[in-house]
């Protein structure tokens, strides 16, 4: 993922942003939460992923760029995050890992469970019916990186269409605030009531 990705996604978020609480959801090696602590340093982060290895990687990052102390991280799924209590975060945020939760409606009422009333869930994913040129030009630019291309293949072959998003989004306990998709990506924000 490119950094000018992270920075979009946080630019973006601060629009829904409410209260001083957020968690990332499969925040991998932490990079988003990095980027997000450095635009917005009066929030509290949080982190969560199913990966030791990925949290240990999240763990060095936040370290070496100085964000240990506002960057918490923990072992868990979408699906579960019992740890953590009701009504605990202003925000949930989910990037390039909402096509991997194994069991998405669950996910949903969990995210709304440790949701404050009024809070914003905001995720951003790959979006398997992109336009085909730019699909073919995001590939064309990792053709010279193996793994990088192959993660890519992978994603999009995970990823749902648009269709399929908003049917999985309009069953959850949340109202759609905004919906919008990008060359390969696809973006909704929902309000918890």
């Amino acid at each position: 993922m490119s950094m000018a990705r992270y920075r979009f996604v946080a630019e973006d978020l601060k629009r829904f942003l409410i209260g001083g609480k957020l968690l990332e959801v499969g925040c991998g090696t932490g990079r988003l939460l990095i980027t997000l602590a450095e635009e917005l340093p009066e929030i509290s982060f949080k982190g969560a992923d199913i990966s030791e290895e990925m949290l240990c990687l999240a763990r060095a990052n936040a370290q070496k760029e100085g964000f240990s102390e506002s960057i918490s991280l923990l072992k868990g799924t979408a699906e579960e995050l019992s740890e953590i209590p009701d009504s605990s975060f202003d925000c949930v945020l989910s990037h390039a890992s909402f096509s991997g939760w194994l069991d998405p409606e669950n996910s949903l009422k969990e995210i709304s469970r440790i949701l404050k009333p009024g809070g914003v869930l905001y995720i951003s994913d790959w979006r398997r019916d992109a336009p085909m040129e730019a699909v073919s030009a995001l590939m064309r630019r990792a053709m010279n990186e193996p793994a990088h291309l192959e993660r890519i293949r992978m994603a999009f072959e995970a990823a749902y269409s648009e269709g399929e998003f908003k049917g999985i989004l309009s069953h959850s306990p949340f109202a759609l605030i905004e919906f919008r998709t990008e060359d390969h990506w696809m973006t909704g924000v929902l309000r918890k009531g």
